[in-house]
């Protein structure tokens, strides 16, 4: 049965204005010079006396090209020689990030994001968890939630099969579309295989939540090729049927880069409720949806704007801007 999608169009309209990214945290217009490293001090002294637990996010900003739509802080380049001294410099900033956070507060979220994660080789990464743990507290396999965004193109079962090993147990593909046209034009070719690859080993290795980020109002697409590869991605991951996720369907506007959440809820019998979107999502705007495939709480997961290696405690101060 089809499920229509119904907008608020009074939050539309409180949010149709001009504003900054809204996948950086803090945003732009939340950064202030009065803020300097003896305020952020305090505000993680303020957070130590909470006893709460922590949430950590690693920024790890290189790509081996380049995708058009992508606004994220990056360096695209194929020499992975600029790896090391990034990392060296992250590992000083795990250092110093732990000191002032007691080690007793337990890390019940931590979020790898780029950029491309697995741009880093199987001792990099191994050696950046092993890093992480030896100054933070991580929650259990049971509790915690360790989530990784993967592009498929870089990552294949022996990868996926590590991640798992160090921990990971959420994780985020990037499909974007399946249309080659529309790969084309936003410079990013990859083919079903390599993403059905990753999931099959995702799945075998027991990640116990995996989704599939979507963007729609890219170049070339239309509401039907859209509609296309949602039922290419019903057809790749029949569990989520089964399961009592729902996709998460944004629409962005390009002007004002502000997100709405439509309500879009389809039946837990059958995905193909949510698979006829309004003709709004073949306007020319840009955003991502993820479409979880296996049970699991919603995280949203800050994504940072500086260049520089840094750990945001995104639960452990307040909405204030993070020194780096």
């Amino acid at each position: 049965m089809e499920q229509g999608i119904s907008f608020d169009l009074g939050l539309i309209r409180r949010y149709d204005q001009s504003g900054p990214r809204y996948t950086s945290y803090p945003t732009a217009v939340e950064f202030d010079e009065r803020f300097d490293e003896a305020a952020y001090k305090a505000a993680c002294a303020r957070s130590n006396l909470s006893g709460r637990p922590l949430s950590l996010y690693f920024h790890l900003p290189f790509c081996d090209t380049v995708c058009f739509y992508c606004a994220c802080n990056k360096i695209a380049t194929k020499d992975r020689s600029l790896a090391p001294p990034y990392l060296e410099r992250l590992h000083k900033e795990i250092a110093m990030q732990s000191a002032l956070f007691d080690r007793h507060r337990v890390v019940e979220q931590l979020h790898w994001g780029g950029g491309t994660p697995t741009f880093l080789s199987h001792d990099q990464m191994q050696g950046l968890m092993d890093q992480t743990r030896r100054h933070f507290t991580l929650a259990d396999d049971a509790v915690g939630e360790f989530s990784i965004e993967i592009d498929p193109r870089e990552a294949d079962a022996a990868t996926v099969a590590l991640l798992r090993r160090i921990g990971f147990n959420r994780m985020s593909l990037g499909v974007q579309d399946f249309d080659p046209r529309v790969q084309a034009a936003v410079n990013r070719i990859q083919t079903e295989a390599e993403t059905l690859e990753v999931l099959e080993a995702a799945r075998a290795q027991g990640f116990r939540s995996i989704s599939l980020d979507l963007i729609y109002g890219l170049p070339l697409q239309t509401a039907a090729s859209f509609l296309s590869t949602l039922d290419r991605i019903i057809e790749l991951t029949p569990d989520a049927s089964r399961s009592s996720t729902t996709p998460t369907c944004r629409r962005a506007s390009r002007r004002s880069g502000v997100s709405t959440r439509p309500t879009c809820r389809p039946r837990r019998s059958s995905l193909r409720s949510c698979r006829a979107p309004s003709r709004a999502w073949a306007r020319p705007a840009m955003s991502t949806s993820a479409w979880t495939t296996s049970p699991a709480r919603t995280t949203s997961w800050p994504r940072p704007s500086a260049p520089v290696p840094f750990i945001a405690t995104s639960r452990a101060i307040p909405p204030t801007p993070t020194a780096t």
